[in-house]
């Protein structure tokens, strides 16, 4: 289970990015930002489910889920990179940019993984396939083992595409300000999330269930402290993936209620 404070820090760093999306009335201009969002948006919801939760019975329990960025989950852009920025960007920040973008979103692939493959794991117990238990139980080793490269590969990656902005630039970019968190933060409350990062969070295995408790946990955020930039946004984002180190994940044996 993630520390709560973790938790927070993923809500409001997501939060910026739903703010920076919905000043943003081209769609092809905010698919990163859409992107950002449901990969946070995502890792909360699972972390969440790691609280623990009961075990789910998972009649595929005797194959392997392998951790895959679906086909659909919005690719970065040049134009949508520029617009966050609000300034232009060159093909080689682009291309590290994307790298990172996409290792970011490997992880949340990753943590749902893990959740499944717990799933698929207790189940094969339940039913005594021994043979099954064993290789869901090395399965989670690997995956394990597999979230943790990619989390410092796409660190490193994100710590050397910052890197790349000097103080003159960075004071030029465009900036997120607390009210437009707050602005959207009540906009979400009244209406829930935009169909469109719907859309993006429902491609990364979250459910409608998912979805609508998100709504709710953002109204108790921490609140908006300062403007920041899109590179200032990243640095958290980095310093999220420091903070976690491992995903963590159980689930307990299921309570059955006598009738």
């Amino acid at each position: 289970m993630a520390e709560f404070g973790l938790i927070q820090n993923k809500i409001k760093t997501a939060e910026k990015f739903t703010a920076r999306a919905s000043r943003q009335p081209n769609p092809k201009k905010k698919v990163i930002l859409l992107g950002f969002q449901a990969v946070l948006d995502g890792s909360i919801a699972y972390e969440r489910w790691c609280d623990p939760i009961p075990c789910q019975f998972d009649k595929d329990y005797s194959y392997l889920i392998h951790p895959t960025v679906p086909p659909c989950f919005p690719p970065a852009t040049r134009e949508s990179l520029e617009a966050a920025l609000g300034a232009t960007v060159s093909p080689a920040r682009l291309a590290l940019f994307s790298a990172c973008y996409m290792g970011q979103a490997e992880l949340v692939s990753f943590e749902h993984c893990i959740l499944r493959t717990l799933f698929r794991r207790y189940t094969a117990l339940t039913l005594g396939d021994k043979a099954a238990f064993r290789f869901q139980t090395e399965h989670v080793e690997r995956l394990n083992a597999g979230i943790r490269a990619t989390r410092l590969r796409t660190n490193k990656g994100w710590k050397r595409w910052v890197a790349g902005f000097s103080a003159r630039e960075r004071a030029k970019l465009s900036v997120v300000t607390p009210a437009d968190i707050l602005k959207t933060r009540t906009v979400i409350y009244k209406k829930g999330f935009p169909e469109e990062e719907i859309l993006v969070m429902k491609a990364l295995g979250l459910s409608d269930y998912d979805i609508h408790n998100l709504a709710l946990l953002i109204q108790f955020g921490p609140p908006p402290e300062k403007e920041s930039t899109f590179v200032d946004d990243v640095e958290d984002v980095i310093a999220i993936n420091e903070l976690d180190k491992s995903f963590t994940c159980t689930c307990a044996t299921p309570i059955h209620l006598a009738h």
